[in-house]
């Protein structure tokens, strides 16, 4: 009987050794961290908003796509910065009429699209909820604003762009927010026109 005790007695300490090894070992690899990532950026819901926000509105096409960069600068803001990773996305664009603002037949336009910070723990790229990509060739309405240090311009708010139809424009937003709340989701170009001879 005692044999029988020892027994039982070394196999619970093995199996309480065994499970405490495996939950340690568990707790250890699985150290995931929720990482809550949020933005600021502005945000309308009508037209009139829109056009009194920014500097320029151009009708034209993306031509193509040139590079990604780092936005996020280092101290002497030659280079990008090491610990962030802001990426934006440079898109030569067509002008073929300038509504508001100085008139170019060529601009750069900045996409945001990614961000990741190695400082708080987000190795992972993580996709800006506004971003879409450009459909080279398709004839849109931009609403932007002009980075003066780096020379290209940026949506200053959101929605940013209209497609443009045969006798309208049509809103172009994947954020459903926006897409369900905006007053004027399309209108034509000679009321933008009028609306921007206002402002």
């Amino acid at each position: 009987m005692k044999k029988f005790f020892v027994f039982l007695l070394i196999g619970c300490s093995s199996l309480l050794l065994i499970t405490s090894s495996i939950m340690y070992e568990n707790n250890k690899t699985n150290n995931s961290r929720k990482i809550i990532v949020s933005q600021d950026q502005p945000v309308s819901n009508n037209i009139d908003d829109i056009i009194s926000s920014v500097e320029y509105v151009v009708i034209g096409e993306y031509t193509n796509f040139q590079e990604s960069w780092n936005m996020a600068r280092s101290k002497d803001r030659k280079k990008g910065a090491d610990d962030v990773v802001v990426t934006g996305r440079l898109y030569d664009f067509k002008v073929d009429e300038y509504i508001k603002g100085i008139d170019k037949s060529r601009i750069l336009v900045n996409l945001l699209y990614s961000y990741s910070d190695k400082i708080i723990g987000l190795e992972n790229e993580i996709v800006d909820d506004y971003y879409y990509q450009p459909i080279i060739g398709e004839k849109v309405v931009l609403f932007l604003n002009k980075d003066k240090v780096f020379n290209n311009f940026y949506p200053a708010i959101h929605p940013y762009e209209y497609i443009v139809g045969d006798d309208h424009l049509r809103i172009k937003t994947k954020n459903k927010v926006i897409s369900d709340t905006f007053i004027n989701k399309e209108l034509s170009i000679s009321v933008l026109k009028e609306k921007t001879k206002i402002k």
